[in-house]
């Protein structure tokens, strides 16, 4: 790159800011309490040291789950670890509860703030299936994240006499500019009206405790996304666009794989960590080897407790397209192809709402929520051809209620039009519910076009 271009160069900067020697004053750290004494939250401004990465413009980063984990995982406990940067082990964590009457508010002198901010304009991420894998999903976007600390006084139902100050690292990654295509360079998301200047934007809210009483905190993450669609005119009264995503079934199972064989791949180290298990015979061999391992990664722990976490998803309008294969393919044509045909699935969602979640207990809760809901469809046999169509020139199958036809109009009734939700214990049985508002209508008079969606996935 060339270096008087600062657009084009790398960039890494790191600061360390010291405290004085009893850890509880600092120079460069602050804390405001807050002046209306009914407000729990607490604000920070400085930091102990600052972290700061800027890549060049048009940089293509790769996304492999496990490959990543383990290198964020080598940074923070290899390189800034206290093995590594002090010499020394790191002090083994206290029982939350012992560190809850030593909180207040002056300074944390167990706790370390670090900032950091982190750039990638016009950044390409290619989302493999598996490593060296052909497929892929590939995001063209401008990518920013940075972090900031606030705190709280909380308590416990069973120690409601010993509230604490627990502080959290809030992570906010904003991402514009978004365009999402296969591996054969075919747009998967776009705008409904396509204005030039609209794009798709994301924002990404991740909140978790740190310090010794962050085990006191569940769930653990709680992670909050925004998908909107703005245009780059500037207005008060300015509307979000909807959002179509279109996909074909090479798609729709393009992005099964990814889930199952790339974000929850088996872990790296489970035949590892197998054998180590089942060599109970060779356990002096084993207590000699824990003895000489300084740094200890922490991404994948076997035997601990699964993380807690909370994950919630909006989206004010979104329209998804499936698209379904005919005959047989030539590649790139078949998705203009099979459009002409209008052999597809419609649905408007409006007000799009999902929420997973899991705690102590270990069962996973999922939710999805829709103010409104219209599901159209053009896959049908020959004899249901002449059926009336709508404007679109599809099948009508559920349709919002006359009153609620607007999509996004409010209604006397604040209840969402559809609810699903699917709870998984840890024993593997599953309950699912599906719950449809009156306000809508549905339309079960073409068995052929409903058995045509189910084929589809």
């Amino acid at each position: 790159n060339e270096p008087d271009d600062p657009h084009r160069a790398f960039a890494f900067h790191y600061e360390s800011f010291p405290r004085k020697e009893d850890r509880t004053a600092s120079d460069f750290v602050s804390i405001f309490t807050p002046q209306n004494e009914e407000v729990s939250n607490y604000a920070m401004k400085g930091q102990d040291s600052s972290l700061s990465v800027t890549l060049p413009k048009y940089t293509k980063l790769v996304f492999i789950q496990q490959l990543w984990l383990e290198v964020i995982d080598y940074f923070f406990e290899g390189i800034m670890g206290s093995e590594v940067l002090y010499g020394k082990l790191r002090e083994q964590p206290l029982d939350p509860w012992m560190a809850v009457s030593e909180e207040s508010l002056r300074l944390p002198s167990n706790l370390s703030f670090s900032s950091m901010t982190f750039n990638a304009p016009d950044a390409c991420v290619i989302i493999p299936v598996t490593y060296c894998s052909p497929e892929y999903i590939k995001l063209a976007l401008s990518l920013s994240a940075s972090n900031y600390f606030d705190g709280k006084m909380c308590e416990d139902e069973s120690h409601s006499s010993l509230p604490w100050m627990q502080w959290f690292n809030n992570l906010k990654l904003s991402c514009s500019g978004v365009r999402v295509c296969n591996w054969r360079e075919q747009q998967i998301s776009t705008t409904l009206l396509g204005r030039e200047g609209e794009s798709v934007q994301l924002e990404v809210s991740v909140r978790w405790p740190t310090g010794p009483t962050a085990p006191l905190i569940v769930p653990k993450w709680d992670v909050v996304t925004k998908l909107n669609s703005f245009s780059g005119i500037s207005s008060h009264n300015q509307m979000p666009d909807a959002i179509l995503f279109t996909l074909n079934q090479d798609d729709y199972a393009l992005f099964q794989n990814i889930l199952s064989f790339n974000f929850c791949e088996e872990s790296r180290n489970y035949q590892s960590w197998r054998a180590w298990k089942l060599a109970e015979r060779d356990r002096l061999v084993i207590s000699h080897f824990e003895s000489i391992r300084l740094v200890n990664f922490g991404y994948d722990v076997k035997d601990g407790f699964p993380s807690t976490y909370a994950f919630n998803l909006r989206a004010p309008t979104v329209i998804l397209e499936l698209v379904k294969k005919s005959g047989s393919s030539d590649g790139t044509e078949y998705r203009e192809r099979t459009a002409l045909r209008g052999e597809k699935i419609r649905v408007n969602c409006g007000g799009l709402v999902f929420s997973i979640e899991k705690v102590a207990d270990w069962v996973s809760r999922q939710r999805v929520s829709l103010d409104s809901v219209h599901l159209m469809t053009s896959l049908c046999d020959a004899s249901y051809r002449k059926t009336s169509r709508n404007m679109n020139g599809m099948i009508d199958l559920i349709v919002p209620n006359i009153d609620t036809a607007d999509e996004c109009v409010c209604r006397l009734d604040p209840q969402p039009l559809l609810v699903y939700s699917s709870t998984s214990n840890p024993h593997a049985d599953n309950v699912k519910t599906l719950l449809l508002s009156s306000n809508s209508i549905v339309d079960f008079s073409n068995p052929t076009c409903w058995l045509s969606i189910r084929d589809f996935f």
